[in-house]
């Protein structure tokens, strides 16, 4: 079961605003938690263990979830792609 495209927008829009303040990571690990059914035990065990800078988790976010389309066409080496049955990107702009 996936999520609906709607609630996925929902949550990256409060992830995209809350990365941005002093408690990013544990705003990040809740916006995963939503994403997980309450009985994905292992999930939610890989994701008690994110600790990542503000920095690199907000950049990251922003570019390559929020603004995947542009971060395709900006990419300027070799990169493979992994098709899911959700497609995250427009593939055409990597050629």
């Amino acid at each position: 079961m996936l999520p609906s495209k709607e609630m996925l927008a929902a949550v990256y829009a409060s992830l995209a605003e809350a990365l941005v303040g002093s408690d990013c990571v544990e705003a990040y690990k809740n916006g995963l938690y939503k994403l997980c059914l309450p009985s994905d035990a292992q999930s939610r065990k890989v994701i008690e263990k994110i600790d990542v800078q503000q920095h690199v988790l907000a950049s990251t976010f922003r570019n390559q979830l929020v603004d995947a389309t542009s971060a395709a066409s900006a990419c300027r080496i070799p990169i493979p792609y992994i098709h899911s049955i959700t497609p995250l990107v427009q593939l055409e702009r990597f050629t």
